[in-house]
C-alpha cells in the first residue's frame, strides 16, 4: 500500500513522507475499526474520527486526507468496499504582496487624483490647450476605465476607435496587428470618448510627445493640485494603492491584467453578449488538407503496435530523413538544395507509405509532421525554411521519442498526451524553443491523430499566450438541452449527461465519460445534496492531485437536468451493477455523444472553433460572477445575459449558503479554483477567465451616471434619457443637437459587418451515428432492459434508454403474450426470465476491466451457460446466419412446458421439434447437452407417427439421438391427445456437474427470452 501511495503521489511537494504517514493513517484506521459497523462500506462516523486523529499541520493534515481517499479507493475498486465522503481542504495561499509600507504615504496623492477626477464628472474644467484635454482622458481611462498601462491609453487616444453598444453597454475596441483589446465604458467614461472624437480633428496630435507630457500639461492647469509633478511608475503605484485597497489583490490582479489573461474574440465577444448566432470569421482547419485519408488509415494500423523499435534506431532515422533537407556539405548552411521541395514531399510521403507497417508509430507521426511542414508552413507561415524545419524537428522530436516510446498509443487519452506534452516542454531548456511543443500538439489536434487535444491546457502555451479562448452562453446551452430531451436515442439521452457534467459542473472530456456510480452521493430528499466526487478510477487517471475534488451538484445544476441526472445514476444501479461500474455504458456511445454535442454547438453558435473543452471555460466564467454576487443586481439591469435563472438571487443565495461563503470575500476564487481541480488562482485566470472587460465594469463602474453638467460642457445640448430597460444602453438614450453630430459621434452597433442571427436547430441534422432503431441493440442489452422493468416503470426505463414509453409496454406485453401460452394450463412462466443474477455479473464485465484468471474463478456454470448462448446467438445475428423468424419457430416449442417438472419441455409435434434440434445445432449445442424421453402409446400411436419420430430423431442436425422410452404409466398424466401424436420429453442437461445430467433452469430461461424478443423485434 505504502508504494501504491507514493506512486500515485509522487508529484506532491511531500512526497518524501508519505511512507510514513501511509503507516499512521493505517495505524489510526486500524485503531478504531471497532467502531465501523458494516463489514461492505467504511461508514462517515468512523471515517470522522479516523481524521480526527490525523496531525494538526495543515499540510501534513492534507496529505493524511489525500492517502485516506486512496486508501479508500483501492478498497472500493478491489474489494467492492464503499465509504463516505472525506472531505477536502482548499488551501487559501496568502496574497503576493502587492504594496510596499512605505508606499502607503502616497494613499493621500491617490485619494486626491481621484477626487479630482470624480469632480470632473461633476463639474468639469474648462481646458483650452489640447494636451490638457489628452491628459485628462489618459488620467480617467489608466483610473477609471482601468485600461492596462499609460501608454496603451495614449495608443487608444491616438487610434481614436468608434464608440460601439451592444446589448446594455458600450465599448472601445482596439484591432490592430501587435495588439487586440477591449475596454467597456462607464457611462461618464462614454461622454468623455465622444468629446475626444468631437474634437480630435480640432487639435491634432504630435506622436513624438509622450504620456508624461501630456498628463503633466493637464494637472499643472488643476489649482487644488499640490503635488509635484508625478512620473509614470508613481501613476501605476497610486492606481495599485487604490485598487488593492477597495478590492481584493487577487481581483486587481485579474481586472488589471498583472495575471495575464486572454479576452474573447470580437466574435465571441458578440456571440455571448446578445445571444446570437455569429459565423465565426476564421473556419477550422481542413484536416483534408493536413492530413489525407491514406495517411489516416496508415496512423490507425501503427496505434495497434504493441512493441516498438529501439529509441537510438529511430533518433538515427529521423537524423538521416532530416539530411534530406540539408545543403551539400560544400555549401553554405543556407544554401540551395540538391532536390526541389515537390521531390522532398515525394520522398517523405513514400517514407509514410513505406513504414506503415513499421514498429515505430511516434517516429512516423514525426516524419508526417515534417510533411505537413514542407506542405502547408507553420502555425503563423505559409512556407517555411528547411533549416527552419529541422530546428522545430531536432529541438523536440529526440527528446519526444525517449519520452513518448515509454507508452503505447492504444493506452493514451488526450490528458494523458498533455501531461507528457508537459513533461517534454520541462526537457527543453530553451524557452524559445518550448513554444515548439505547441506547433507539435496543434498539428495533432488539427490532423485529428488526437482529436480534442486541449492545446490550451499546455504549461507552455499558457506562458506564450496561446490559450484558445472561447465560451458557451447559458441561453445556447439551453437550446441544445431542450434540442435533446426532443430525441430519442441512447446517444442523445448520453448528450444531455455529457453536456451538463461538461457545462454544469466544469469537467474534463474524460473526466466526464468514465465516472462510477460511487462517485455520486444523494441525498434522500429529492431536493437534498448531491455530491460528485471526482477522482481516479481503473479506467482513468486525473491530471493532477489537485483534480482530486467533491463537487456540490444541487446549487450547479438546474433541477431538471438533476433530475434526469438522478434518474440515471437511479436505473444503473438497478442494473445490479457494482459500484465501479460506470455511469455510461461505453467509450464508444459516449464518443458519439461527445461528437454530437460538438456538432450541435457549431450549429447553435456558428463557432466551427468550439469544442468540449470550452465548456469547462464557460463553467468558469460562469461561476467566477455567481461567486462575486455583488456585480450581480447591476449586471442584471443591465445585461440580458444574467437575466438568465443561472444568476437569479435564489440560485445564487443557495450557491453561497452551500459552500459556507460570504457575499464578499477573497476565498471565492480559491473555491472556484477547487471547483476547477486548479493548483492556484493564477492558473485560473490565465487559462480560463475571459471577461475581464466586463468584470471590471460590473466591479468598478456600473453604476456611475451621466451628470447634466458633464454632458454640456462636452457635448453642448446633447440630451440624455434615463435607463428604463435592460438593453436600453447608452447610444439609444443620447439624443444629439445636431443630425451632422449624431452622424460623427453616435455609437455604432458592435459586430455590425458580422451578421448575428437568431440561434435556430429546427434545420439540424445530426451527423453522428444515434440511430436509435430497436434493432440495434444487443442482447444484453434487451436483457438488461427486460430486467428493469421488475423495478422501474417503462417511464423511467424509456427515460434512460433513449426509448420510447411506449416501445417498453410493448416489450411487456410480448412478455405477457409468452407468460399467458407457456404452459397452456397450470402454474405458468413468470412474466420476465429468471436471469437477474447472471446478467448483473455480465453487464459487469462489459463495463469494468476484469482479468481473465479472476473470470474464471467467479464463473458459475449457470453464468457461463448464459454468456456462451448469448454470445453465440449475437453472433449468428450479426453475421446474417440466423433471423428472428427462425427463432421465433424454435421457441414454438415453450408452448408445452410441463409446470409439474421444473418447466421441462414435452413436444406432441415433430416439426417443431426438429425447428427447435436445428436452433440447438445453430447455437453449439451438441447430443450430449440433451436428455430425451419419447413417449408413444403402442395402443393408440399409429405405427406411421412412430416411425416419423424414429426418422426425425435419427437424422437430427445433432446427429443421432439417443433417447429413453416413457413409462405407459405416464400418461394418466399426459394430455390424452399427446396418446395418438406421441410426445418428446426435452431436457437441457450439464454433464459437467453429473455423469447422468443435471438439468439447469438458466436453459429454460435464456429460450424463454428469446420468445419474447422474436415478438416483440418481428
Amino acid at each position: 500500500m505504502a508504494d501504491h501511495c507514493e506512486d500515485q503521489l509522487r508529484q506532491h511537494p511531500l512526497v518524501k513522507f508519505v511512507r510514513e504517514e501511509v503507516v499512521y493513517v493505517v495505524k489510526c484506521m486500524a485503531h478504531l475499526h471497532e467502531l465501523n459497523k458494516t463489514l461492505d462500506r467504511f461508514e462517515s462516523e468512523y471515517l470522522r474520527r479516523v481524521i480526527h486523529k490525523f496531525r494538526t499541520d495543515v499540510d501534513i493534515q492534507s496529505l493524511e486526507l489525500m492517502i485516506l481517499e486512496i486508501i479508500l479507493l483501492h478498497a472500493l475498486n478491489k474489494y467492492q468496499i464503499g465509504s463516505a465522503k472525506i472531505p477536502a481542504i482548499i488551501k487559501l495561499h496568502r496574497d503576493k504582496p502587492l504594496i510596499r509600507p512605505d508606499a502607503m504615504v502616497r494613499i493621500n496623492a491617490a485619494a486626491k487624483l481621484l477626487a479630482i477626477l470624480d469632480r470632473e464628472q461633476y463639474r468639469p474644467t474648462v481646458l483650452q490647450r489640447p494636451e490638457e484635454i489628452v491628459g485628462r482622458l489618459i488620467l480617467h481611462l489608466f483610473f477609471k476605465e482601468h485600461v492596462e498601462s499609460l501608454p496603451l491609453a495614449l495608443q487608444l487616444i491616438h487610434a481614436a476607435p468608434r464608440l460601439e453598444y451592444i446589448n446594455g453597454v458600450v465599448c472601445i475596441e482596439l484591432n490592430e496587428p501587435d495588439i487586440h483589446c477591449r475596454y467597456v465604458l462607464s457611462e461618464p467614461g462614454a461622454i468623455w470618448w465622444l468629446h475626444w472624437l468631437s474634437v480630435k480633428d480640432i487639435y491634432p496630435l504630435n506622436s513624438r510627445k509622450t504620456v508624461s507630457y501630456y498628463i503633466s500639461a493637464y494637472l499643472r492647469s488643476i489649482d487644488d493640485w499640490q503635488y509635484p509633478s508625478v512620473s509614470v511608475a508613481t501613476l501605476k503605484l497610486l492606481r495599485k494603492t487604490d485598487l488593492s485597497l477597495r478590492i481584493s489583490p487577487i481581483h486587481y490582479s485579474y481586472i488589471t491584467n498583472f495575471f495575464k489573461s486572454q479576452s474573447l474574440s470580437r466574435t465571441a465577444f458578440l456571440r455571448i453578449l446578445t445571444d446570437k448566432k455569429v459565423q465565426n470569421d476564421s473556419e477550422r482547419s481542413d484536416v483534408s488538407r493536413v492530413m489525407t485519408v491514406r495517411e489516416k488509415r496508415s496512423w490507425k494500423r501503427q496505434t495497434l503496435r504493441e512493441r516498438y523499435t529501439p529509441v537510438d534506431l529511430q533518433e538515427a532515422e529521423l537524423r538521416r530523413m532530416l539530411d534530406l533537407l540539408k545543403p551539400d556539405d560544400d555549401r553554405h548552411k543556407t544554401g540551395r538544395l540538391a532536390v526541389s521541395k515537390k521531390e522532398l514531399i515525394r520522398m517523405f510521403t513514400e517514407w509514410l507509405i513505406d513504414n506503415q507497417d513499421t514498429y515505430s508509430p511516434y517516429l512516423w507521426l514525426l516524419m508526417a509532421w515534417i510533411k505537413s511542414l514542407l506542405t502547408d508552413g507553420g502555425q503563423v507561415k505559409a512556407s517555411l525554411k528547411p533549416g527552419t524545419i529541422i530546428d522545430y524537428v531536432l529541438s523536440i522530436g529526440p527528446a519526444f521519442l525517449s519520452l513518448f516510446c515509454q507508452y503505447r498509443i492504444d493506452e493514451l487519452e488526450p490528458d494523458n498526451w498533455i501531461d507528457l506534452l508537459n513533461e517534454l516542454g520541462q526537457n527543453i531548456s530553451s524557452a524559445h524553443r518550448k513554444g515548439f511543443v505547441i506547433y507539435l500538439a496543434s498539428y495533432l489536434r488539427d490532423s485529428e491523430l488526437v482529436p480534442d487535444l486541449a492545446v490550451n491546457e499546455l504549461e507552455v502555451a499558457v506562458a506564450h499566450g496561446e490559450v484558445d479562448a472561447n465560451l458557451v452562453s447559458p441561453h445556447h446551452i439551453e437550446l441544445i438541452m431542450s434540442y435533446l430531451m426532443k430525441q430519442e436515442g441512447t446517444v442523445c439521452r448520453d448528450a444531455i449527461l455529457l453536456l451538463g457534467l461538461c457545462f454544469f459542473s466544469g469537467l474534463r472530456r474524460n473526466e466526464a465519460a468514465f465516472l462510477q456510480l460511487a462517485d455520486f452521493t444523494f441525498a434522500v430528499e429529492t431536493n437534498g445534496p448531491v455530491d460528485l466526487y471526482v477522482r481516479p478510477s481503473v479506467r482513468r487517471g486525473l491530471k493532477s492531485t489537485a483534480a482530486r475534488r467533491i463537487l456540490p451538484l444541487d446549487v450547479l445544476w438546474p433541477d431538471n437536468f438533476l433530475a434526469i441526472l438522478r434518474d440515471k445514476v437511479a436505473y444503473r444501479r438497478s442494473q445490479s451493477l457494482r459500484a465501479t461500474g460506470t455511469l455510461f455504458e461505453d467509450s464508444k456511445s459516449s464518443e458519439e455523444a461527445f461528437h454530437l454535442i460538438t456538432d450541435l454547438l457549431h450549429h447553435v453558435t456558428g463557432d466551427q472553433r468550439l469544442r468540449i473543452h470550452h465548456l469547462r471555460h464557460s463553467f468558469a466564467n460562469w461561476q467566477w460572477f455567481r461567486l462575486n454576487p455583488s456585480l450581480l443586481p447591476a449586471a442584471r439591469q443591465q445585461l440580458t445575459l444574467f437575466e438568465h435563472p443561472l444568476f437569479s438571487a435564489e440560485q445564487v443565495e443557495r450557491l453561497h449558503t452551500r459552500l459556507g461563503l460570504k457575499p464578499v470575500s477573497r476565498k471565492s476564487m480559491f473555491v472556484l479554483c477547487h471547483l476547477l481541480g486548479h493548483n492556484n488562482p493564477i492558473t485560473t485566470i490565465a487559462s480560463y477567465l475571459h471577461l475581464k472587460d466586463l468584470a471590471a465594469y460590473l466591479l468598478l463602474k456600473a453604476r456611475e451616471t451621466i451628470k447634466d453638467k458633464h454632458l454640456t460642457q462636452t457635448l453642448g445640448r446633447t440630451k440624455v434619457q434615463l435607463r428604463r430597460d435592460c438593453a436600453d444602453n447608452l447610444a439609444l438614450r443620447l439624443s444629439f443637437e445636431t443630425k451632422r453630430q449624431e452622424n460623427m459621434l453616435a455609437p455604432i452597433p458592435y459586430g455590425k459587418d458580422l451578421s448575428p442571427s437568431s440561434p435556430l436547430l429546427h434545420d439540424f441534422v445530426i451527423k453522428a451515428k444515434t440511430d436509435h432503431d430497436v434493432s440495434k441493440r444487443n442482447l444484453l442489452g434487451w436483457a438488461s432492459i427486460l430486467m428493469a422493468c421488475h423495478k422501474l416503470t417503462p417511464e423511467q426505463i424509456a427515460e434512460n434508454e433513449g426509448m420510447h414509453p411506449d416501445d417498453i409496454r410493448r416489450l411487456l406485453s410480448a412478455a405477457e403474450t409468452i407468460q399467458n401460452a407457456c404452459s397452456g394450463r397450470g402454474r405458468k412462466l413468470p412474466l420476465i426470465p429468471n436471469l437477474a443474477p447472471w446478467l448483473a455479473q455480465l453487464m459487469r464485465e462489459k463495463q469494468e476491466f476484469v482479468a481473465q484468471d479472476e473470470k474464471e474463478q467467479r464463473q458459475s456454470s449457470s453464468l457461463r451457460i448464459l454468456r456462451f448462448l448469448l454470445e453465440r446467438v449475437q453472433n449468428k445475428l450479426d453475421q446474417k446466419d440466423l433471423t428472428w423468424d427462425v427463432i421465433q419457430k424454435a421457441c414454438y416449442n415453450l408452448a408445452y412446458v410441463v409446470p409439474g417438472k421444473g418447466f421441462i419441455v414435452r413436444s406432441p409435434g415433430i416439426k417443431k421439434t426438429q425447428y427447435f434440434l436445428e436452433f440447438l445445432h445453430q447455437l453449439g449445442l451438441k447430443a450430449n447437452h440433451l436428455r430425451l424421453t419419447l413417449y408413444l402409446d403402442p395402443e393408440k400411436t399409429a405405427n406411421e407417427k412412430i416411425q416419423e419420430w424414429y426418422k426425425a430423431l435419427k437424422q437430427s442436425p445433432l446427429g443421432d439421438l439417443v433417447f429413453e422410452q416413457g413409462y405407459t404409466g405416464e400418461f394418466d398424466y399426459i394430455k390424452q391427445a399427446y396418446r395418438h401424436t406421441g410426445a418428446l420429453q426435452i431436457a437441457l442437461v450439464n454433464r459437467r456437474l453429473s455423469t447422468k445430467g443435471r438439468r439447469q433452469r438458466v436453459y429454460l430461461s435464456f429460450f424463454q427470452l428469446m420468445a419474447i424478443l422474436s415478438l416483440y423485434l418481428q
